[in-house]
């Protein structure tokens, strides 16, 4: 029997993807070839996850924070993603609602109307909700939302919990239950902080384009063995 608090699967689980680098460098492999692979276990993982009855994904996919990139890897990568993100047909066929949730203003247009055009094309999938956070930084997430509050009202007193998500980046989301790190790092790294209060944490030794069906089954796993007491 379960204990109080506890449910059979992660309503929200978050992902850092992390590894891509070391397992290239562990395997000879060029770091682009490494990344092509990561987002093959991407739509793995979103397989996986819908198969599982998960309700919300969220990946952290931000190359674009990671100084060791050069600029021109850094171009390829995010190159990279928006063919990926412009296979709508795809996210469509599998019932998987896409969501972006960071600064996206930093992209150019012809990037931007990727983004838009398959959220927009998704927006009647019911399957799973999949947010990717590009150009992400959880400070930021809830600076902004006080930005948007203050620029609302001339008088701002008080703020309450409610407001503040009402603006946030994720604003469609619910909190994160499950967060998974792959390659054995053990920090959140500005990870969705509004959104992980109560989170359970499970680090992955594997590297990202490494991770499978067995290593997620096995982080919900250990997610299931947790007394969830939300701070009581």
């Amino acid at each position: 029997m379960l204990r109080s608090g506890l449910i059979s699967v992660p309503n929200h689980i978050g992902v850092i993807m992390d590894g891509n680098r070391m397992w290239a460098d562990k395997n000879n492999l060029d770091i682009i070839d490494a990344y092509k692979i990561g987002l093959q276990v991407i739509k793995s993982t979103c397989l996986h996850c819908l198969d599982l009855g998960v309700s919300n994904l969220t990946l952290l996919a931000d190359p674009l924070e990671n100084t060791l990139y050069s600029d021109e890897q850094k171009r390829v990568m995010i190159n990279l993603l928006l063919i990926m993100f412009g296979d709508k047909y795809w996210f469509i066929s599998n019932n998987i609602r896409v969501y972006f949730a960071g600064k996206m203003n930093i992209l150019s247009e012809e990037r931007l109307a990727i983004l838009c055009e398959l959220s927009e094309s998704t927006v009647c999938c019911s399957g799973m909700n999949l947010t990717i956070a590009l150009n992400y930084d959880g400070h930021e997430e809830i600076i902004n939302a006080f930005k948007h509050l203050v620029d609302k009202s001339d008088t701002l007193i008080s703020v309450t919990k409610k407001e503040v998500e009402q603006h946030l980046y994720t604003s469609h989301l619910p909190p994160l239950d499950l967060i998974i790190r792959t390659a054995n790092i053990k920090r959140l790294s500005k990870f969705l902080l509004w959104k992980s209060s109560y989170a359970e944490l499970v680090f992955c030794k594997k590297c990202w384009p490494e991770f499978n069906h067995e290593d997620l089954q096995e982080a919900i796993n250990e997610y299931k063995k947790r007394d969830r007491r939300y701070g009581k």
